[in-house]
């Protein structure tokens, strides 16, 4: 191997053009496979050539191509990732496919680290994430990512490692982490049956499943739980998969609002705190993505007097985290009402709340942004005179009833009929008002 064959001996033909050492083995070989001529490289096994894939890797940083078809340079001589990185933008992926399972049966180690210290295995799962972000159709994202997992029950098959972590990876997360976080459709299986982890903590404490939650990962969040994933447990920072889920809903609104009520009736607690304090509904009234997350989390039990280690409520969050000064155009209603009180998010809050004492200042002496807002200054009168009272018995016993019956239950399945009270006590306990701010 490495010596130059006669055709007679079973060298591929080449054609006149090229010398006597591009056709010897070893640079015969590799300069194929970075051209892409997967014929010519099929023809070099069938023609009985063997190779010391040793001596070939070990010849690595001798001799090196730049392909202008693929516009590959590699002195590394690792056959697996120089295919699956020409193959980013979505070119190619089903010839690499073909590619790959010829090296693989020929004996190639799937196992190999390149010095990016990546494995061909982490490569792929790279290249899902470009599909992604690059890819446009739709369908031709579903249609490479189904490629790409028929290539990784192929390096599984091959022994390819699906259980450690990266050596690159300061996180020691494991490639299942990744393909949690880029949605690597229908890989979870594959992982599963090739002995990796699905439990597996990475240095953050966060399992494959709450690196789904946090990046919205639909599909991979969907197959770890049918799984059997545990979805009670916490990160080290006692966040739970309601945390990250609503922290990645920044784009991905209709994955959160699905998961966040089959989280909770699967036993995740809606009104866990994190480190800090914090539980799901002051993240999302902090992070203003969608008011029918706040709603939702509140129909499902969700404390909206609940109070963080900073001495706020969701409500303080809500208001912190809408700035009426970054629109000059908003006017005062003719009822001396600003916008914001018509938003969904502040009446849900405000309405389901018995303690006021956490709206308008922090333990820090603190206002959130939207109070300290001159034309805000008759919602933080009234917000203050609220806080200064206390709270009526009325309003005590309505929240009491709403929260004993379980608010879901109250405006989905008119629970409160059961009861017999009074037709106007029903309505002053869920009005029509109450039921639309609730359901958007």
């Amino acid at each position: 191997m490495g010596n130059q064959q006669s055709e007679s001996a079973g060298s591929p033909r080449e054609s006149d053009s090229e010398s006597a050492s591009d056709a010897s083995g070893d640079d015969y070989l590799w300069k194929h496979i970075l051209r892409g001529n997967y014929t010519k490289v099929k023809r070099f096994f069938k023609s009985g050539c063997k190779v010391d894939w040793e001596s070939f890797l070990r010849r690595g940083n001798s001799t090196s191509y730049e392909d202008g078809v693929f516009g590959i340079h590699s002195s590394s001589r690792l056959p697996l990732q120089a295919l699956l990185k020409r193959c980013r933008t979505g070119r190619n992926m089903t010839k690499c496919k073909k590619f790959i399972k010829l090296l693989l049966e020929n004996g190639l180690d799937p196992n190999l680290i390149d010095n990016e210290g990546k494995t061909a295995l982490n490569h792929l799962i790279t290249n899902v994430n470009y599909f992604r972000l690059y890819v446009r159709c739709y369908r031709q994202v579903r249609k490479l990512s189904k490629v790409s997992c028929e290539v990784l029950a192929m390096l599984g098959e091959h022994g390819a490692s699906m259980i450690s972590g990266q050596e690159y990876d300061s996180l020691d997360r494991s490639p299942l982490h990744y393909a949690a976080m880029y949605n690597f459709t229908d890989s979870t299986q594959v992982f599963a049956k090739h002995g990796s982890d699905l439990e597996l903590n990475d240095a953050q404490g966060k399992t494959p499943l709450h690196i789904a939650a946090e990046n919205c990962s639909f599909s991979v969040l969907r197959d770890l739980i049918r799984c059997g994933c545990d979805m009670v447990t916490k990160t080290n920072d006692d966040e739970t998969v309601l945390h990250l889920i609503i922290k990645g809903a920044t784009t991905e609104i209709n994955c959160a609002l699905v998961f966040i009520e089959y989280f909770v009736r699967s036993g995740v607690d809606v009104n866990a705190r994190d480190v800090r304090g914090n539980t799901a509904l002051h993240l999302a009234a902090r992070i203003g993505t969608d008011d029918k997350i706040i709603a939702q989390l509140v129909r499902n039990g969700a404390d909206v007097d609940a109070v963080n280690n900073k001495g706020r409520s969701p409500l303080f969050e809500y208001l912190n985290g809408t700035d009426l000064l970054s629109y000059p155009q908003v006017e005062v209603t003719s009822d001396q009402r600003l916008p914001v009180e018509y938003m969904m998010g502040f009446a849900c809050l405000l309405n389901n709340m018995t303690d006021f004492q956490h709206i308008v200042c922090d333990r820090d002496g603190r206002t959130p942004i939207t109070l300290q807002d001159p034309r805000a200054e008759d919602l933080l009168t009234r917000l203050l005179d609220k806080s200064l009272r206390p709270t009526t018995l009325q309003h005590l016993c309505r929240q009491a009833i709403r929260n004993s019956i379980g608010i879901n239950k109250l405006i989905e399945t008119k629970h409160l009929k059961t009861l017999g009270l009074p037709g106007t006590l029903e309505n002053y306990v869920c009005s029509v008002d109450y039921v639309d701010t609730l359901l958007g």
